[in-house]
């Protein structure tokens, strides 16, 4: 990609020289890998072998609506019927959540979720 964007004319579908919006593209994605990989490694250094006794980095929290997955924040997923959605520590909801444990209540842009289970 970087020789293509630095590189001038050499694709045959393109009538115009626009090195400067390639650089953007490329720029663009950069960044995105650079999130990408960075949550990655992230993940990575979760320890997920033990079942967690309280809401935190690496659990999996089952409530009577959503099922959250303290790590990194992903779009719903569904899974076996189920759907999931991975929550950051930065976003405002693990802030409602952190340190709770099974049975226990949170409230989170006025709706009240309770933890049936934590993985």
């Amino acid at each position: 990609m970087k020789a293509d964007t630095f590189s001038r004319n050499a694709s045959a579908s393109q009538t115009e020289d626009c090195p400067s919006n390639k650089l953007d593209v490329l720029q663009a994605l950069e960044k995105e890998l650079d999130f990408a990989q960075n949550e990655l490694n992230y993940l990575s250094q979760l320890d997920i072998t033990e079942e967690n006794a309280n809401v935190s980095p690496g659990a999996i929290v089952v409530t009577d609506t959503l099922t959250f997955f303290i790590g990194i924040s992903t779009d719903k997923i569904e899974m076996s019927g189920t759907t999931v959605v991975g929550i950051s520590t930065k976003a405002p909801i693990y802030a409602n959540m952190k340190d709770l444990q099974k049975n226990d209540s949170f409230t989170f842009n006025e709706k009240t979720y309770q933890i049936l289970d934590l993985y």
